[in-house]
C-alpha cells in the first residue's frame, strides 16, 4: 500500500476504529426493534414489519460484506511489491461489492413479503408465490452466485469452501465467522512478520463460538415460520406460531452482541497493523 494511502486509512481509522462495524451496529438494533414489534402489531400491519426487517437485514448484509472486502484488499496492498494505486485498489473493491451483492438482492426480493402490497387477493398471491416468483427468482439467485464467487475468489476474500456459503443470506453469518478466523489468523502471521509482539490472546474464536451456537437457535424458529409463510401465503395464526417472535428475538440478540464482538476482535487487530 502507498504511503499516501496508509496515511488515509491511518487517518481513517483515527475517527473511526470500527470502520463499517460501526454502521453494523445500528442495523442490529434496528433489526432486533423490528423483531419485537413482530409479537406486537396486528396482523394487517405485519407485511410492512417484515419488509422493513428484509430491507434492514439486507442492509447489515451489505456492511459486512463491505467490511471484509476493505480489511482484505487492504491486507493484500499493505504487503505488495509494488503497490496499487489507490484507483486500481478502488476499482477492485467496488467490482466484488457490486458483484457480491448481487445474490443477496435476489433474496431480498423473493423472501420480502412485496406481493402483499401489489396483490390484495390472498389466493392470487399464494399462487404467483409458489408458481412464479419462487422459481424464476430461485434461478436468478442460483445464475448471480455465478459471477459473485468468481469476483470473491478473485481477491481471495474467504477459503475456497466458504466462499460460497458466503453469499448465501442467513448462512452467510456462519461462513463469515469462518473468514473471521482465517482473518484472525492472516493477521497474526503479518504481526510476526513485522516484529510486533503477540500474544495468546485466542483472538475472535470464543465469541465464533458463542454465535455459531446462537445462530443456530435463533433461526430455527424463524426458519419454520418462514416456511410456512411461503407455502401458506400469510402469517398463520395459533398460539405457537405468535411465539416465535419472542422466543427468537431473544436468541438472535445473543447473537448479534456475539457476532459483532468476533468481528470487532479481528477489525483491532487490523487497525493495530495498519497503524504500525
Amino acid at each position: 500500500m502507498s504511503e499516501d494511502r496508509l496515511a488515509q486509512r491511518r487517518n481513517w481509522y483515527r475517527f473511526f476504529p470500527g470502520g463499517s462495524i460501526e454502521f453494523v451496529i445500528v442495523t442490529r438494533v434496528l433489526a432486533l426493534l423490528l423483531l419485537l414489534a413482530l409479537a406486537v402489531v396486528p396482523g394487517t400491519q405485519r407485511p410492512t414489519v417484515l419488509l422493513a426487517l428484509a430491507g434492514v437485514l439486507w442492509i447489515d448484509y451489505l456492511l459486512i460484506i463491505w467490511w471484509a472486502i476493505q480489511v482484505t484488499t487492504d491486507l493484500d496492498a499493505l504487503f505488495a511489491d509494488p503497490p496499487p494505486s489507490a484507483d486500481v485498489l478502488r476499482r477492485r473493491r467496488i467490482r466484488a461489492a457490486i458483484l457480491g451483492a448481487l445474490p443477496a438482492t435476489a433474496a431480498l426480493v423473493i423472501l420480502a413479503p412485496w406481493p402483499s402490497f401489489v396483490l390484495p387477493s390472498e389466493p392470487a398471491r399464494a399462487a404467483t408465490i409458489r408458481m412464479v416468483l419462487i422459481p424464476l427468482l430461485g434461478v436468478l439467485f442460483v445464475a448471480l452466485l455465478v459471477p459473485a464467487h468468481r469476483a470473491l475468489r478473485r481477491i481471495q476474500l474467504a477459503p475456497p469452501r466458504w466462499t460460497l456459503p458466503l453469499l448465501i443470506p442467513i448462512v452467510h453469518w456462519f461462513a463469515m465467522h469462518r473468514l473471521l478466523i482465517h482473518l484472525h489468523a492472516r493477521l497474526r502471521l503479518r504481526s510476526q512478520e513485522r516484529g510486533m509482539p503477540t500474544t495468546d490472546d485466542p483472538g475472535p474464536a470464543p465469541a465464533v463460538i458463542l454465535a455459531d451456537l446462537t445462530w443456530v437457535l435463533s433461526i430455527l424458529p424463524w426458519g419454520i415460520l418462514l416456511v410456512v409463510v411461503l407455502l401458506r401465503g400469510e402469517w398463520p395464526s395459533g398460539v405457537l406460531y405468535s411465539a416465535v417472535p419472542s422466543c427468537g428475538t431473544a436468541v438472535a440478540a445473543l447473537f448479534a452482541i456475539s457476532d459483532l464482538a468476533a468481528m470487532e476482535n479481528v477489525q483491532r487487530q487490523f487497525v493495530a497493523l495498519i497503524r504500525k
